[in-house]
C-alpha cells in the first residue's frame, strides 16, 4: 500500500464487528488476511451485502480455506475470495484470479504464478506423479529461501541440489497449472493401510450448518493403526 500510495485502514486489535463498520465507513475495497478473519468477518452480526458492498476482494492465505466458505462469500456478500497458496520459504506460489471460472474459484487453491516451476512427486516411487494424480509438491521460484539459518541438516531435507523446495504438501496439479492442496504429508491419517486426508474430512464437516470450525487429527487405533478424531466448534 505504501509503495503505490494507497489509503490503508488499520485495526489495533481484531474485532469483526468493528471491521465491518470500518469497511462500510471507509469504503475499503481490498483486504489481505487469513481464513479465521474471513470467517469472523462473514459471521459478524452487522455483516450484509450493504455493509460489505465496497469490499470487492479478500485475498486469503495462511490456512486452508473451506470451499463452502468461498462460495458463501460470493453468493451471500458478493465478495471475491482470492485464495493464495505459499509458504515462508517460497512466498506465494499460486493465486485465484477474478477471471477464473467458478469451478476454479471454488475448487482449487489457485494457478501457479508465472516464473514459478512446480512438480508433483509420487510419495511411494519418488518419481514424478502421473497426470491427474496426487503427489508431494515441489516448487522452484526466484524468491525462495536459501536455507535455514545455521541448520544445514534441515535445509538438506527440503532443498534439492538443483534448487527445488519440498513444500511437504500433498496436491493435485492440472494441465492449466491449478493446484488443489489435499493436505500436509505429515497430516495424512493412515487407517488400515489407506491414506486419509484430514483436510477432505474437514471440508465435508464444515458443510454442516451447525459447525463453525473443525480440525481433524489422527488418534491411535488398536486394529487399524489410526482413527480420525474431529474437534468441532459449534456456534
Amino acid at each position: 500500500p505504501v509503495q503505490f500510495g494507497l489509503t490503508t485502514v488499520w485495526q489495533e486489535h481484531w474485532d469483526p464487528v468493528e471491521a465491518v463498520g470500518l469497511i462500510h465507513r471507509e469504503k475499503c475495497t481490498y483486504t489481505l488476511s487469513a481464513t479465521p478473519f474471513l470467517h469472523g468477518l462473514m459471521n459478524a452480526p452487522n455483516a450484509n451485502r450493504e455493509t460489505l458492498a465496497s469490499l470487492k476482494t479478500f485475498a486469503c492465505g495462511g490456512a486452508p480455506i473451506p470451499r463452502e466458505m468461498i462460495r458463501q462469500a460470493d453468493e451471500e456478500y458478493g465478495l471475491f475470495v482470492s485464495a493464495l497458496y505459499g509458504s515462508s520459504e517460497a512466498l506465494i506460489n499460486s493465486v485465484v484470479q477474478p477471471y477464473a471460472p467458478p469451478e476454479r474459484r471454488y475448487g482449487t487453491d489457485g494457478q501457479i504464478i508465472p516464473d514459478i516451476e512446480a512438480r508433483l512427486i509420487d510419495l511411494e516411487t519418488g518419481m514424478p506423479a502421473v497426470a491427474g494424480g496426487e503427489g508431494e509438491l515441489f516448487v522452484r521460484t526466484p524468491a525462495q529461501h536459501a536455507g535455514y539459518f545455521r541448520d544445514p541438516d534441515l535445509t538438506a531435507q527440503v532443498l534439492t541440489e538443483d534448487g527445488w523446495y519440498n513444500t511437504g504438501d500433498i496436491c493435485t496439479l492440472d494441465d492449466d497449472g491449478y493446484i488443489s492442496v489435499i493436505g500436509r504429508n505429515k497430516d495424512m491419517i493412515i487407517r488400515g493401510g489407506a491414506n486419509i486426508s484430514a483436510r477432505e474430512i474437514e471440508e465435508l464437516l464444515f458443510l454442516h450448518p451447525k459447525i463453525d470450525n473443525v480440525a481433524c487429527v489422527a488418534m491411535p487405533d488398536p486394529v487399524l493403526s489410526e482413527r480420525v478424531c474431529a474437534f468441532v466448534v459449534c456456534p
